[in-house]
């Protein structure tokens, strides 16, 4: 009775219940069977529907497992018996090349005694559980390759060892194999992937052909050693290098770690299989850096991408390039005016922020129809990148310049690029795939940017060039940002926060006397704090952040306001005074444009209308003035209007004026001592 796991669903149940049995029968009495079993039967689990015969056999046998050890035991002391001077000799043989193999030297004898078998070709040998493979097949095949081998001389400058890629021609050539569907399945896909190296792999070297193939024979038996057939698992570079004992004369040349440069090689012959298959059934595991055959890979998308690079013209790249410091500098398409984006930086000194341009390009592309700010930050294009002209050198620009990239950026950039264009054409669910392959090489290369930023950009401004952290002595991205030590930047901190130390003093130049302020003030929250001040004047319940405009406002004296007593509100009440008797201050008299923008007095204060309109409200509320707004006059009887109107009607107030003549001061000052509003000396005149 010969019993094998091949064998169909209907012949096992009677092999296994007759062994059953034979197990009852003998079990009382003295009798005992004894047979040899090739497989192992009990313990696949391709029995599992008859788990419970299998169950009863073994409750009523003893199972005696011939080990992995006890084959290399027989083939070592059987097969390949050697004697003492024969170990010597393939000791010294074996030597000049323990360099290229990691462990060979430590697992020598081993080698040794195994010689010339690879010690780990029956380990995987027995872990292609897939092929039904029993013992004796082992010593088999090891016989047949010596066989084959007895006439050869041992060669003298490699390493004459061979290994489990051996047995993939037994099984290819085997057409029994291919009757179980999944070995001939990876069959089929190995036949497929020698043929294409046969036909079309180029190399000057005409061994790393040869050299190529193993690679596939080794790939194939991998394939059937773990299990699932179609699990994204194989083998590393350096894995195949050592468990296949490969090599090539050409590594030996080369400087530096043997075992390394092999290890490199073979990452190259690799590389060139995938090409030449154009990826077909071929896949390495990122996570990893294991290579397999992947029996679903029919269309290769990551072939297809590497062709496209190596089509794409500059413009594709610089405009990859462009995407990815979008997604760094976070702006979005929305905002998108062609290659401009409004931005802001923050001066440092004055704790606000400065309205700009961020431009992807060189500063000779830029839109001159887009109305000037206070500065440009220039992102160039990686390819084919303009020189700047000395006479085009302006303060107002920095230029931030990618000097320094390596072949992993440039592979992440072309692909991306690739990938984007494909995506573009493709339809169905492949179109989704070059999204997904292009969203990796995006995040490929800003985590490529991140890490090495320090090194690879050099920035540009008024005639100076400099690594880019070098701009920062003195002082840390955490102090300009104010990021604390328990939060992570990132890098468009890093970026903004040189841009924001170099311009420091082209700001200062800007507006020598605009004001401090101990908040942040941006242009997000420009608005809503000077509402906050307009809010505690007709309320009296002040916020910080008003009470910091204020103060940067020089309108407190301590925590009280004193309208008259800051520079700005004087400048505001001396244009008025010079208007003469009666005479009203439009809008436009009080605010300049400059470029796109408002300001007063932008030569000196460059105030924005919302810090004005905080001015002038602070002034009506002291009774300094009255404030006409459509349909309304605000005066400090009315002043509540402040907080209840409209703020665009506010800041685009039609005029202000003096209030109408009365000796108020004396009453101002009875009204101090009384703790009250000095403005309603201006409602006592009224009445």
């Amino acid at each position: 009775m010969i019993i094998s796991v091949q064998e169909t669903t209907k012949e096992l149940p009677l092999d296994m219940a007759m062994l059953r049995v034979l197990g009852e029968v003998i079990e009382g009495t003295r009798f005992r069977f004894i047979a040899g079993v090739q497989e192992a039967i009990f313990a696949d689990p391709k029995l599992s529907f008859i788990s419970k015969e299998v169950k009863r056999i073994t409750d009523r046998a003893v199972e005696v497992v011939i080990v992995r050890d006890d084959i290399k035991f027989v083939v070592s002391e059987r097969l390949l018996k050697k004697t003492a001077q024969q170990k010597e000799w393939i000791r010294e043989y074996l030597q000049k090349f323990t360099p290229y193999y990691e462990k060979m030297n430590e697992r020598l004898d081993d080698f040794v005694d195994m010689f010339p078998v690879h010690p780990d070709y029956i380990n995987t040998f027995e872990r292609v559980r897939i092929l039904g493979l029993e013992q004796r097949q082992v010593l088999r095949s090891l016989s047949n390759h010596m066989e084959a081998l007895k006439s050869q001389q041992v060669p003298e400058d490699i390493p004459g060892i061979f290994s489990y890629d051996t047995y993939w021609h037994e099984l290819s050539s085997e057409p029994s194999m291919k009757t179980n569907p999944e070995v001939g399945q990876v069959i089929e896909t190995g036949e497929t992937l020698v043929e294409r190296i046969e036909q079309a792999y180029s190399s000057p070297n005409p061994l790393e052909k040869e050299f190529a193939k193993r690679l596939v024979a080794g790939l194939a038996i991998h394939r059937m050693a773990v299990g699932d057939i179609y699990k994204e698992m194989g083998a590393t570079a350096a894995e195949l290098r050592d468990s296949l004992c490969l090599f090539i004369k050409t590594v030996d040349i080369l400087p530096g770690d043997k075992s390394k440069n092999l290890e490199n090689h073979i990452v190259t012959v690799l590389g060139k299989i995938r090409k030449t298959v154009n990826g077909q059934f071929f896949s390495k595991n990122k996570a990893n850096d294991q290579f397999y055959i992947d029996l679903k890979k029919t269309e290769d998308f990551d072939a297809i991408i590497e062709t496209k690079a190596e089509q794409l013209a500059n413009d594709s790249l610089n405009g990859a390039y462009r995407a990815a410091m979008l997604e760094i500098l976070e702006q979005t398409d929305t905002q998108q005016v062609h290659t401009m984006w409004q931005h802001e930086l923050k001066w440092i000194d004055r704790n606000v922020n400065r309205q700009g341009w961020l431009f992807l390009g060189s500063p000779n592309e830029r839109e001159t129809a887009k109305p000037q700010r206070d500065y440009y930050m220039y992102f160039i294009q990686p390819e084919d990148a303009p020189k700047q002209k000395k006479e085009h050198i302006r303060e107002d620009e920095v230029l931030f310049v990618l000097k320094n990239r390596d072949e992993d950026f440039n592979r992440y950039l072309k692909y991306y690029a690739a990938s984007v264009e494909l995506r573009g054409v493709a339809t169905g669910s492949a179109k989704n795939t070059y999204k997904l392959k292009a969203d990796d090489y995006l995040r490929d290369m800003q985590k490529w940017i991140r890490n090495h930023i320090a090194d690879a950009f050099e920035v540009k401004y008024n005639g100076q060039s400099k690594p880019i952290m070098d701009w920062l002595k003195g002082t840390s991205v955490r102090d300009i940002t104010g990021i604390s030590a328990n939060e992570h930047g990132n890098v468009k901190d890093i970026f903004e926060a040189v841009a924001s130390y170099i311009f420091a003093g082209y700001f200062q130049s800007l507006a020598p006397e605009y004001p401090k302020f101990s908040q942040w003030i941006t242009g997000d929250n420009m608005q809503g704090a000077a509402n906050d001040v307009l809010i505690s004047l007709s309320s009296g319940a002040r916020t910080k952040r008003a009470t910091a405009v204020l103060d940067a406002l020089e309108l407190l004296d301590g925590d009280k306001l004193k309208a008259t007593k800051s520079r700005f509100s004087a400048t505001v009440l001396d244009i008025l005074k010079n208007k003469g008797h009666g005479q009203v201050v439009n809008n436009g008299e009080l605010l300049d444009q400059v470029n796109a923008n408002l300001y007063f007095k932008p030569n000196s204060f460059r105030l924005e209308p919302e810090w004005l309109l905080v001015i002038l409200a602070s002034l009506v509320y002291s009774g300094e003035l009255e404030l006409s707004v459509v349909g309304n006059n605000i005066t400090a009887s009315n002043a509540d209007l402040l907080k209840s109107l409209d703020f665009n009607d506010l800041i685009n107030f039609k005029h202000i004026q003096a209030p109408k003549d009365f000796n108020t001061s004396a009453i101002k000052a009875l009204l101090e001592l009384l703790g009250m509003n000095e403005g309603l000396a201006v409602s006592i005149q009224a009445r």
